[in-house]
C-alpha cells in the first residue's frame, strides 16, 4: 500500500488554469479533485493581473516562460451567437 501512495505522489502536477472567470473556477475545481494543484489563474485581461480568484493569483500569461509548472488547462468559454 506505500508503495501506490508513493506513486501517486510522484505523479501529482502543479499548474495553471488560463481563463480567470467562472468556467476557469470549474476546471480548477475539476483538477482539484483529481488532487492536483493550481498555482493560479492565467488571464489576457492586464486589469485582472494581480488580483485573485478562489483564492489563487491571476497573473499575465507571459509569466509561464519564467516559471516552473506541469500543465496549463484552459478554462474559458466564449458563446458564438448567430441569427
Amino acid at each position: 500500500m506505500a508503495e501506490k501512495i508513493e506513486e501517486r505522489e510522484r505523479t501529482l502536477k502543479k499548474g495553471y488554469v488560463f481563463g480567470a472567470g467562472g468556467v476557469g473556477v470549474k476546471a480548477k475545481e475539476a483538477i482539484e479533485k483529481e488532487k492536483n494543484t493550481i498555482i493560479g489563474f492565467l488571464d489576457n485581461d492586464s486589469l485582472k493581473w494581480g488580483g485573485s480568484l478562489d483564492n489563487c493569483p491571476i497573473c499575465d500569461p507571459k509569466i509561464v516562460a519564467e516559471v516552473q509548472y506541469d500543465f496549463i488547462a484552459i478554462g474559458v468559454y466564449k458563446a458564438v451567437i448567430s441569427e
